[in-house]
């Protein structure tokens, strides 16, 4: 689910911002995603190592109490969990914004690279991924949908390798033509300030006065 949702997220990147890749909109997600799972992660696992037997069966029999029951373990708990719910509800808010536009992209004949699919289209999608998703909370679909992206993670994992393969070669394919056009240019403004050219672009009076003197 994790992979489907960065293949998602890059799609609406590459969309965004298919000129000059911007360090910065790719490494804070990943910085933000890798603090958040050290920091929670192993205070999941202190606690659970240090004597935490009653936090460790509440988060396996509800999991969905886990992450509240770890913040309860430290002060400021209305603070710290406002915070984490806000912070939730911004990341699938935004999630599944990109992915309508996304989805609506694709499903949709665009005018060009710049235009975006009709807005209708892109709330039919909004509406469908929140129906889909309620139903599946409704019919208790969640557990299957989790068997099954554990048993194509490794197969799709191989998937996610060509394509960062694929992204390598096109960031130096795009570095090759930057240079390329750096060297273009430079090359024209030597060419235009080289005597040789100024000196053709005398008039043929004065070519003639410089070869008497």
């Amino acid at each position: 689910m994790v992979a489907v949702c960065r293949l998602v997220s890059g799609a609406y990147l590459a969309w965004a911002y298919h000129s000059p890749v911007r360090a910065g909109h790719v490494a804070y997600p990943f910085t933000f995603t890798l603090l958040w799972l050290s920091v929670f992660g192993n205070s999941a696992l202190y606690e659970i190592i240090h004597g935490g037997a009653a936090f460790a069966e509440e988060a396996m029999v509800h999991p969905e109490r886990g992450f509240y029951s770890l913040l309860a373990q430290y002060p400021a708990f209305t603070f710290s969990a406002s915070v984490a719910t806000i912070t939730g509800l911004l990341f699938y808010v935004t999630s599944a914004d990109s992915g309508a536009l996304v989805l609506g992209n694709f499903t949709s004949q665009l005018k060009d690279i710049n235009s975006d699919a009709p807005g209708w289209l892109r709330v039919f999608w909004s509406v469908a991924i929140g129906l889909l998703t309620l139903g599946m909370l409704m019919t208790n679909g969640i557990s299957a949908l989790q068997n099954t992206t554990v048993i194509m993670g490794l197969p799709f994992s191989f998937v996610i390798f060509f394509v960062m393969a694929g992204l390598y070669k096109s960031l130096k394919v795009e570095d090759y033509r930057r240079e390329s056009a750096n060297r273009d240019t430079d090359r024209d403004a030597g060419a235009s300030g080289s005597p040789e050219l100024e000196k053709t672009s005398l008039a043929p009076d004065e070519l003639s006065g410089h070869a008497l003197h």
